[in-house]
């Protein structure tokens, strides 16, 4: 997927050498450095997207460049070879979750062989919680199939597909590259808030750069799980305990390396 708004058109780098570090320039350098750290796996501390060239940032540069085999200017140009390094990544393609996460979101869902409808939120909802229509139980005819109940066996196949229509909007979505952890977080998001409002998230758009965000604001997303612990009640949105407890645990995934 091409990410939007990355291009510099002044230098970027070590202020020693003359770089000029317009703030949003450092932005995208920075988005792009955190990029290329997770997509070739380093330990390397995640940069925060602050616009300022600081000691962290310098370091990023020029280890990417010693990586890189080029001179370790500590400087960026336009279209020079480091930049043109930084631009060469791609997103998750046919990244699965992994079955430790498979495991969690089973555990966290719980798995109910009847409908019912006392999740939270008013949802009727069977299996590990799948969502058989957004309201109270009520003869609607989606409940039709499942007014005698579901074996083990038809929950764990409704729960494969539901984790399959998880996984998919990350994996056409999402335009950088991912950790197993981060994608393991996202899946676990997904399957409960449901590709549109992933799509339309500012989560997405702190991975992916567009709309005032940079590209590879990894920590920024970490930090946008949390914005996605209530439920409608009575057409009001209230936290959920339950909610909080799971944003919560998948920003820790997201987080570590």
């Amino acid at each position: 997927m091409p990410v939007p708004n990355n291009y510099i058109t002044y230098s970027v780098g070590d202020p020693k050498k003359g770089a000029a570090n317009r703030r949003e320039e450092v932005s995208v350098v920075q988005g792009l450095l955190n990029v290329q750290i997770i997509q070739h796996n380093r330990s390397d501390r995640l940069l925060r997207i602050t616009g300022s060239v600081d000691s962290d940032t310098l370091k990023a540069i020029i280890e990417f460049q010693r990586r890189l085999g080029i001179a370790q200017s500590g400087l960026i140009e336009p279209r020079d070879g480091t930049f043109r390094a930084l631009l060469k990544f791609s997103g998750p393609r046919h990244m699965r979750a992994s079955q430790g996460m498979i495991d969690q979101i089973k555990r966290t869902e719980k798995l109910v062989l009847h409908m019912y409808d006392n999740d939270g939120a008013g949802n009727t909802t069977i299996g590990y919680g799948h969502l058989v229509h957004p309201h109270e139980i009520n003869a609607d005819k989606r409940e039709k199939e499942f007014k005698n109940g579901i074996t083990e066996v038809r929950a764990d196949d409704i729960f494969r597909e539901d984790l399959g229509k998880a996984e998919k909007p990350i994996d056409d979505l999402v335009g950088v590259p991912l950790t197993q952890h981060q994608f393991d977080a996202l899946v676990s998001l997904v399957f409960n808030i449901g590709s549109g409002n992933f799509k339309d998230s500012t989560l997405l758009k702190m991975l992916n750069g567009g709309s005032s965000q940079y590209t590879g604001d990894y920590l920024g997303a970490a930090g946008q799980f949390r914005v996605w612990r209530e439920v409608r009640v009575n057409g009001s949105l209230r936290p959920s305990p339950g909610l909080i407890n799971r944003r919560r645990d998948e920003e820790t995934l997201f987080s570590q390396r």
